[in-house]
């Protein structure tokens, strides 16, 4: 009988934690969360989907780890008979839009944190799950004395609040600015400059004819292996010359590459993930954003302190999975 048979018939059972045998990473199991088994078929697509190719051994654990993260989260929901509706959701999606300013602030939003609409939902729906789990920790903790609920809490207070919005004034107040992705391709001698021509004409068209992304020809193309992100990049800034940075302003919309651009011994090429219009916002104006971005650092916080909750009553596998 195979290895991977047996493990899912112990999936199946769900008995004592299984022996760990030499062989197990061979097994076609990535992973094993309690009673439920993630097989490396299901982390390929997963690794296929963010660009991640075998080389990439850190980003391949952070991502089999969020979805181990995810499993154990949706286990103890169930286990607790929480869940969230479609209605649910779709209200509380409605919510954060409407929170950070709009559909058209959404979509920036989003763009910034490189995620899709759908990739949004799903998470949101878990944060939502943790948030039930949460909550039933939470009255564990205030009402039943003794239990070992862990203390939690995801209150924000005005004096958070102005904190936040003192603490960050580039948020509320600041001029116009593109955030782009760069790659550099540095040359010394004229045959090098180009060859770098050449290569960045060549990520340029493979991006814009879908062949790839722009992060994924980056890993292959940069010595670093990823673009630089450069973030509220205004007018006045003297990280490149006027020439360039108006060139970027020029880039119409968010996705779009730039034309080859030459300057300090490099080849670049930027693609704009965000253009900023100026914004001059009150604290009172700015209260709706500084309290969604509140929570949600607290909500991270919270699952953090809930995770290692569990995982003192969980098996799993590998053993350092969640380090």
């Amino acid at each position: 009988m195979s290895i991977l048979l047996i493990a899912l018939l112990w999936a199946a059972q769900d008995p004592q934690p299984p022996p760990e045998p030499s062989r197990l990473k061979e097994s076609g199991i990535a992973a094993r969360i309690n009673h439920e088994i993630i097989t490396a078929q299901e982390m390929e697509a997963v690794y296929g989907e963010a660009g991640v190719g075998a080389q990439d051994a850190e980003l391949r654990k952070a991502l089999l780890q969020k979805e181990a993260q995810r499993r154990l989260f949706l286990q103890e929901a169930k286990k607790l008979g929480v869940e969230v509706t479609k209605e649910e959701l779709d209200k509380s999606i409605e919510t954060v839009i409407r929170n950070l300013g709009g559909q058209e602030a959404f979509a920036r939003w989003l763009t910034r944190r490189q995620m899709t609409s759908a990739q949004h939902r799903e998470d949101h729906r878990l944060q939502l799950l943790v948030q039930r789990v949460f909550n039933h920790k939470y009255r564990q903790w205030m009402y039943e004395p003794g239990s070992d609920a862990p203390p939690l809490h995801d209150f924000v207070s005005p004096e958070e609040m102005k904190a936040y919005f003192d603490a960050n004034p580039k948020e509320f107040n600041a001029p116009e600015s593109v955030t782009v992705l760069r790659v550099t391709l540095r040359y010394r001698n004229e045959a090098e400059r180009v060859e770098a021509v050449a290569r960045a004409e060549s990520v340029r068209r493979k991006v814009q004819d879908g062949f790839t992304s722009f992060e994924a020809i980056a890993k292959i193309e940069t010595p670093r292996g990823l673009p630089v992100r450069i973030d509220a990049l205004d007018r006045g800034s003297d990280l490149f010359k006027k020439e360039t940075i108006d060139k970027l302003f020029a880039i119409e919309k968010p996705g779009q590459l730039s034309a080859i651009l030459e300057e300090g011994g490099g080849v670049h090429l930027f693609q704009l993930l965000e253009h900023a219009a100026a914004r001059s916002e009150s604290f009172i104006d700015a209260q709706p954003k500084i309290r969604t971005n509140l929570q949600v650092e607290k909500q991270r916080a919270n699952r953090e302190i809930l995770l290692r909750e569990m995982l003192k009553h969980a098996y799993f596998w590998p053993r350092d999975l969640f380090e």
